[in-house]
């Protein structure tokens, strides 16, 4: 393989090619700021679960704020996707 074929020298750096479309919807890697929010929003909620459930229920207060963690964390994406998709143009 030579470097004139478009490909790097080494196999071992691939560069995945993404148009606009692609990273557009890529949440992720395009709206950090909401990710983060998200992220605090629920793990402020699964702290406080914690705390709550932790003692009157033991491990199964434990399991019960890491179920709300999981319920918190898609209410907030849930939260931030409408704004995003007005942003990206949809």
């Amino acid at each position: 393989m030579t470097p004139t074929d478009g490909q790097d020298e080494s196999p071992l750096r691939l560069k995945p090619k993404i148009n606009n479309d692609e990273r557009r919807n890529n949440i992720g890697a395009s709206f950090t700021r909401q990710m983060r929010d998200a992220a605090a929003l629920s793990i402020v909620v699964y702290l406080v679960a914690w705390w709550a459930l932790s003692d009157p229920f033991g491990l199964q207060g434990l399991w019960g704020a890491m179920i709300i963690y999981v319920v918190a964390r898609a209410v907030a994406l849930l939260l931030f996707y409408p704004p995003l998709r007005r942003s990206a143009g949809r």
